[in-house]
């Protein structure tokens, strides 16, 4: 019989172990030879071809510190075929947001728009109560729309009974200036589950446009001297964070209100209906603990950063690429200064687009004797290998002529068809006379006749 205390209760449980061996059995610990292989590794990439699309993917995991059951998620994913983002060309940071649809047309803000919830399509499904549900049922989630036409925001209640709350405030819309009644985009502003974890999301708007960026994520709350604090702090760094890093340390020394320059390669968007800037680029993103209570860390230590480094855009097509991700690792020697180490850096490079002069000719497609021909031309894969040849019709016979690229062409040995008398195809009013077709089984060949239905077919 073992005795043993909870730690989650304090109460003393008792517990039996039925084991062959002696209660006074000593057994000593196996100690196993490391394995070869190891080495550091930095950011933990995923890359991945979408086989319907062809498209290229890459996601890199932004690592955090896990908090109770509530703990965010936040990454940066590449697709070969996104446009611009936060982070260059094809590269965005996660978002959680609910916006309207713009595949089809623009929002008319009219009550007839559709919404997405992170690319999956809501549908109305009680309009006196503003509830919505997910087209393609996946989450089981209640999905109401709340507020007035003045002060629209999202409630979302999951399966597991947490909540998420979406644009119930200015900073967490993307709206029109002109009219702030016309909403495009609710980003995600909490998250709280039964138990009392929260999650905060902080955004701000620099400048007077419409774009909203994220700026901080907090999570892990707890009370302390009737304050609620959150332990795990996530900084966004525009060029708004001051600091001075060397090669092995580092020093922070506050916040701007806005970043000091905007990236070379300003994007505008009107999917909204009014223009939405993205002004700015991502080069930072830090990790920070807040210990209030703990005197080795203090509030706001830097424990970990994310910096992102981007191609000068004269060397990539005049658009900001991302080409370097590096991680750190940050100890606390006083206050604000830090001592670093990095893990080896990813590297990305992408294909540059040259768009140098060449001279075309071009050459008439002539006939057998060399007259040209004067037929309708059409360009047609009729071998299906990807690149279409020209198929022309010279009185009652067809001609293909084979692509052999460079805007060369070389004339089939054979015609594929040529006039000959047709053959009787079956009717209702004819019963016993079989259905026929022509068919080419073998590319050039002659056509071939094929039954397609039995003699007794009437």
């Amino acid at each position: 019989m073992h005795q043993s205390r909870n730690p989650a209760r304090g109460k003393q449980t008792t517990a039996w172990h039925m084991n062959s061996k002696s209660p006074n059995t000593i057994s000593t610990p196996k100690i196993s030879i490391p394995k070869g292989g190891g080495t550091v590794r930095g950011a933990d990439e995923n890359f991945h071809v979408d086989a319907f699309t062809g498209t290229a993917a890459v996601s890199i995991p932004i690592p955090l510190p896990q908090s109770r059951s509530l703990t965010p998620g936040l990454g940066i994913s590449y697709s070969s075929g996104s446009g611009n983002g936060l982070l260059g060309i094809g590269c965005d940071l996660s978002e959680d947001a609910i916006s309207i649809k713009t595949n089809r047309a623009l929002p008319r803000y009219d009550g007839t728009d559709i919404f997405m919830l992170n690319g999956a399509e809501l549908v109305l499904q009680n309009a006196s109560e503003n509830i919505y549900l997910e087209r393609r049922q996946a989450s089981f989630a209640l999905i109401e729309k709340m507020g007035d036409k003045e002060n629209t925001y999202w409630k979302i209640t999951h399966n597991d009974n947490s909540v998420s709350i979406y644009g119930n405030t200015d900073e967490t819309r993307i709206y029109n200036p002109a009219d702030r009644t016309q909403v495009f985009k609710w980003l995600i502003s909490g998250q709280s589950d039964p138990e009392g974890n929260k999650i905060k999301y902080s955004y701000k708007k620099f400048g007077s446009g419409a774009n909203t960026y994220l700026c901080a994520v907090e999570y892990g709350n707890y009370i302390l001297n009737k304050e609620e604090l959150f332990a795990f702090r996530i900084w966004i760094d525009y060029g708004q964070i001051e600091f001075t890093a060397g090669e092995k340390t580092f020093t922070a020394a506050g916040v701007k209100n806005a970043p000091v320059s905007r990236r070379p390669d300003i994007l505008s968007n009107y999917r909204a209906g009014f223009l939405v800037r993205t002004e700015y680029l991502v080069k930072n993103i830090f990790v920070v603990h807040n210990f209030v209570d703990d005197p080795s860390t203090g509030r706001d230590c830097i424990v970990h950063r994310v910096q992102f480094s981007y191609t000068d855009p004269a060397g990539a097509n005049s658009l900001s690429a991302l080409r370097e991700v590096k991680e750190y690792g940050f100890a606390k020697t006083g206050t604000n200064t830090y001592k670093t180490r990095n893990l080896p850096a990813l590297n990305l490079s992408f294909s540059g687009f040259s768009c140098e002069e060449k001279t075309v000719h071009f050459k008439q497609v002539a006939d057998d004797s060399g007259n040209p021909v004067n037929q309708p031309l059409n360009l047609v894969d009729y071998l299906r290998e990807g690149e279409p040849g020209i198929l022309y019709r010279n009185a009652e016979t067809l001609y293909f002529y084979h692509a052999l690229g460079e805007g060369k062409y070389r004339k089939s040995k054979e015609t594929i068809y040529r006039a000959q008398p047709l053959c009787r195809f079956p009717h209702a009013a004819q019963p016993g006379e079989p259905r026929r077709k022509w068919r080419n089984p073998g590319g050039m060949e002659r056509g071939a006749k094929q039954r397609l239905l039995p003699v007794e077919w009437k």
